[in-house]
């Protein structure tokens, strides 16, 4: 298996075609997509999204449970610079409210600065993303709110530095 790393409960592995129909759950759903650049998706669209998300110039993978083998979302960093990177995350939502969300961030936040030795980790959210604001507030500092042109919603910007992540016990 090409697993990216894994947490207490879930592997992030990479993406692959296989994906497909688990991927467009993901992706079809309204209230999944909503506080994202993506809209929702049909079949072809979603098809087509997986296959950039393979190939693309960033590093996005699966998300998916340890014992099952599940998918239930993707998690990425997008590469900003040779020294920093964002975090991302999308899971589907029965796995909300769970724990999972919180998982993931912090196993993108270790591995951004242990594997890629980035200095500095950045996490965007629209501001009516509560779920996603409570999740990045208790990991990394909030640096204020903007008016994104690119996506035009409103958006809670965070950062966290590699030598304040040192300093912190909110790993595994």
């Amino acid at each position: 298996m090409s697993f990216v790393f894994e947490t207490p409960r879930l592997i992030v592995r990479l993406l692959k075609k296989s994906d497909e129909a688990a991927f467009y759950k993901l992706m079809s759903n309204p209230k999944v997509v909503i506080y994202t650049p993506s809209k929702v998706l049909n079949k072809e669209e979603s098809d087509l999204k997986l296959a950039s998300l393979m190939n693309a110039n960033h590093h996005f993978w699966a998300v998916e449970f340890k014992k099952s083998s599940e998918f239930i979302g993707i998690a990425g960093l997008k590469i900003h610079s040779n020294t920093e990177a964002e975090i991302a995350y999308n899971l589907r939502e029965i796995y909300w409210s769970k724990g999972f969300g919180s998982e993931v961030a912090i196993g993108l936040i270790e591995y951004g600065f242990n594997h890629f030795n980035y200095s500095k980790l950045k996490a965007f959210t629209d501001s009516k993303n509560k779920n996603s604001i409570k999740i990045l507030s208790k990991r990394m500092n909030y640096l204020g709110c903007f008016y994104s042109k690119e996506y035009k919603s409103e958006d809670e910007s965070f950062e966290l530095r590699k030598v304040e992540w040192k300093n912190r016990t909110n790993s595994f």
